[in-house]
């Protein structure tokens, strides 16, 4: 009977094997496959370097270091070349990097003896690679009884979940004792960037929290951020399924934005980063209901998921397919919606399958809720509704109704909060968007449309006095009327709103002056 294709996790057990770390013969039932390569497989010359099956012809002794390295090397010429598309380059590069540092440390020949305790030696000389306790728990499980568990150990090592959350101000959060503790969820980080990212993500329960700092260590910024909140929330527990259907959405989702200047998986991560900033700042005895972060959380990561780097003015001045499917509707707002369930059709990747009926009916009315309360048409009349049922003491935080509507606000408030960031922060993201409404200004005169003031590129508004006209207008009003709420704390928020907002008026008296 036929198994499942053999993977590059295999090949890590096998040099594994190799160094005699974990028991198990997966070597001779990798290479016993007989897969057929049109379905994505590899036969069994494709899962063993030519020399080594030339000559043992399969043989089921346990592969020498030697051969462990050759058969990485062959899979890296297969991938290479297309012949393999199970097989990732950066997980090839972590079986690089996991052999190379094997043999750094106990030699072509693997540990002397059968002994737990040269497992335990050798794990502390590589404590700096695996951090997680239980990956190193799980290798010296494996090595002391010999046997082979069905999870890969590229999974144990990279992808184990951590421990439990625990609750803070209304807000699952580690307890601080654990943060150091933080290990990458991600198959598609190489080892050699690991720590890397850890570092990068320590600030993610912060404001200052700069999402650029994630680009260079993986292609998808909104799965490395998002896998990490995720985890925090305990969201897997919550929606009853496993990281890898969180991993696989995540990856769909971060793999629907576009690439736009601004409008992409960058933006995408940041809001969600931003959201779960402001959850953390609700005060008891505020409690929101789990599936209410889920659907925060989750509605921030899809909120622009799609994009086309344009707005909802040029869709409907253009009579663009959108405009017309949604009648002229939030056009943006109602196809991201769409896009995010539509990509949840595929069962690997659908996060609420195992909600019951009414849970996901639940969920989708209050993600689609709080995408549309995105849209920026409706931004005045939902600021007012919202400031005055604040201002007459009428907001109730213990109604599920009333919950949504702030949710709603803080969602918007974090889709327009890169003016509240830290001024290094917020000015990274200011070009991105300027040259993304100059390009729409560009598409404008092309189809002979009349081009949006602040989007012509030949008769620009000044960068400080459209940021601080934007502020002003748009942004401090928001986090202001949030602010309003007793149990919610934006002090930091504000705070830079201000600051930022008197280094643009100050530039515009000296040139003024000048």
């Amino acid at each position: 009977m036929q198994r499942g294709k053999p993977s590059v996790c295999d090949a890590l057990t096998v040099c594994l094997q190799a160094f005699g770390i974990v028991g198990g013969d997966a070597y001779s039932q990798l290479a016993a496959e007989d897969l057929d390569e049109e379905e994505g497989g590899f036969a069994p010359a494709h899962a063993l370097p030519p020399s080594y099956a030339s000559e043992h012809d399969g043989s089921m002794r346990r592969p020498s270091v030697t051969v462990a390295k050759e058969i990485v090397q062959h899979l890296t010429t297969k991938c290479q070349h297309g012949n393999i598309v199970t097989v990732h380059s950066e997980e090839l590069t972590f079986l690089h990097d996991t052999i190379n540092m094997l043999v750094e440390e106990i030699g072509d020949d693997g540990p002397q003896g059968s002994g737990s305790k040269n497992v335990e030696d050798l794990l502390d000389k590589l404590d700096s690679k695996m951090r997680d306790e239980q990956a190193r728990e799980y290798i010296l499980d494996e090595f002391t009884h010999h046997r082979r568990k069905s999870v890969a150990v590229l999974h144990h090592v990279k992808s184990l979940r951590t421990p439990s959350p625990v609750t803070v101000h209304g807000a699952n959060k580690y307890a601080s004792e654990r943060a150091s503790r933080r290990s990458i969820q991600l198959n598609e980080l190489p080892l050699h960037v690991v720590q890397t990212a850890e570092t990068t993500l320590e600030g993610i329960d912060e404001w200052r929290f700069n999402v650029w700092s994630t680009k260079g260590l993986t292609s998808r910024p909104l799965k490395l951020v998002g896998v990490s909140i995720a985890l925090q929330y305990d969201l897997c527990k919550q929606l009853d399924i496993s990281d890898e259907t969180m991993r696989e959405c995540l990856s769909a989702i971060d793999d629907g934005y576009h690439k736009n200047l601004y409008h992409n998986s960058y933006h995408a991560a940041d809001v969600m980063q931003g959201v779960h900033y402001v959850l953390s700042k609700i005060d008891r005895p505020v409690v929101l209901p789990d599936l209410m972060h889920a659907a925060m959380l989750l509605a921030a990561a899809a909120h622009d998921i799609g994009h086309l780097g344009v707005n909802n003015h040029f869709l409907e001045a253009s009579y663009h397919s959108l405009a017309i499917r949604y009648n002229n509707n939030a056009i943006l707002e109602n196809f991201h919606c769409a896009t995010f369930f539509e990509l949840l059709k595929v069962e690997s990747r659908n996060i609420f399958k195992n909600l019951k009926k009414p849970d996901f009916e639940w969920i989708r009315r209050v993600i689609v809720k709080m995408i549309l309360a995105t849209d920026m048409s409706v931004h005045g009349q939902k600021l007012s509704s919202f400031n005055a049922k604040v201002e007459s003491q009428q907001l109730n935080l213990s109604d599920e109704d009333d919950q949504v509507e702030m949710c709603c606000m803080i969602l918007h408030a974090c889709d327009v909060s890169n003016c509240a960031r830290p001024w290094d922060v917020y000015l990274k993201w200011v070009e991105p968007i300027t040259e993304e409404f100059y390009r729409q200004g560009d598409s404008e005169a092309k189809a002979g449309l009349p081009v949006t003031p602040m989007m012509d590129r030949n008769h620009p508004i000044p960068t400080e006095k459209f940021q601080s006209g934007f502020i002003n207008a748009v942004v401090l009003p928001l986090f202001k009327g949030l602010g309003e709420v007793p149990e919610l704390d934006l002090h930091e928020p504000l705070s830079h709103i201000s600051k930022n907002d008197a280094k643009w008026k100050q530039r515009i008296q000296e040139k003024a002056a000048s």
